[in-house]
């Protein structure tokens, strides 16, 4: 099992649904982190102009699962 899947077993069994931070939070995590749009894409398996989308609110949001593990992968240090 990998970092990734054990995180996503965990966020799975949460009971508590969490919203993503806004737009302009999560950018400036990303940025912050010294990751670019490409570097995030490939880890999650998407474009990186999904990604720049995600940046703009361009893109349909995702389910709840998704986008808790979206939120744990971009702010992991």
């Amino acid at each position: 099992m990998t970092d990734f899947d054990a995180i996503d077993a965990l966020l799975a069994e949460a009971k508590q649904e969490v919203p993503l931070p806004p737009v302009e939070e999560r950018r400036a995590l990303r940025e912050e982190l010294n990751v670019s749009r490409t570097q995030l894409a490939k880890v999650l398996d998407v474009s990186a102009s999904t990604v720049g989308g995600e940046d703009r609110e361009r893109v349909p949001h995702r389910a709840p699962a998704e986008r808790g593990a979206l939120s744990a992968r971009t702010s992991d240090p």
